[in-house]
């Protein structure tokens, strides 16, 4: 997930802040499944590049 590509996410949409802020404030794992064209890979880059906690993706497409 060392892309370059910006990332264009809609950082108002209710489910990704639901996720983000999951991600941000527990220390749960996250396995992140959607039909193609969900934003899973799109979800993926904004994360590695906006949170300062470690994570590690498996798998990536």
């Amino acid at each position: 997930m060392n892309d370059n590509t910006p990332v264009n996410i809609d950082l108002d949409n209710p489910e990704f802040q639901c996720a983000w802020n999951l991600l941000q404030n527990t220390h749960k794992s996250v396995f992140l499944t959607g039909k193609a064209g969900s934003g899973k890979s799109t979800f993926l880059k904004y994360i590695c590049k906006n949170t300062k906690k470690k994570n590690i993706v498996l798998a990536p497409t």
